[in-house]
């Protein structure tokens, strides 16, 4: 398969990605085959139905004119009410992250982050190199979570950089 192949099968696999999502939600690419998706007011309950359904339309057939078939994993990770664990967005990417590796360790499907597995999974932060300390830079790498401030209610924009609500 060349690069144009490949980069093709990439783009459609973004195509279903943004084909079961809300509008409200946010879907960005922030790594070579490694997606993110926002549900904006979901909790953890929305947060895995959703999972299934996005995993669902995945894998309903395969990608490249039927001749490339994929499986995935998905890591799931919510903001609970009062959680002072988390900071801000790159807090629920690393407990997405540590969910999607679960998941990978587990022959696939959907991880759910549970208190505690970052320790267990030996969590090993490969965002590093995404995240600068520059924000230029960083927001051009985040765009979509720099840049959005995601209340109980759903994704409404703002300049502010998104932090939980306490």
């Amino acid at each position: 398969m060349s690069r144009e192949d490949a980069d093709q099968v990439v783009r459609e696999i973004a195509d279903r990605l943004r084909a079961c999502h809300r509008r409200s939600d946010q879907v960005a690419r922030y790594g070579s085959v490694v997606f993110t998706s926002i549900l904006g007011g979901a909790d953890r309950g929305e947060g895995l139905q959703r999972a299934k359904e996005i995993l669902e339309q995945l894998h309903r057939r395969e990608y490249y004119d039927g001749a490339v078939p994929l499986r995935f994993s998905l890591g799931v990770a919510t903001f609970e009410p009062g959680d002072r664990e988390v900071r801000g967005a790159l807090d629920l990417i690393r407990r997405a992250d540590t969910a999607l590796n679960s998941a990978k360790r587990n022959g696939g499907g959907i991880g759910t982050w549970q208190s505690g597995a970052d320790e267990e999974a030996g969590y090993h932060d490969r965002l590093t190199g995404i995240f600068t300390g520059r924000l230029a830079k960083d927001y051009r790498n985040m765009a979509v979570l720099s840049g959005h401030h995601l209340g109980a209610r759903g994704a409404r924009a703002s300049r502010r950089p998104w932090r939980p609500r306490s």
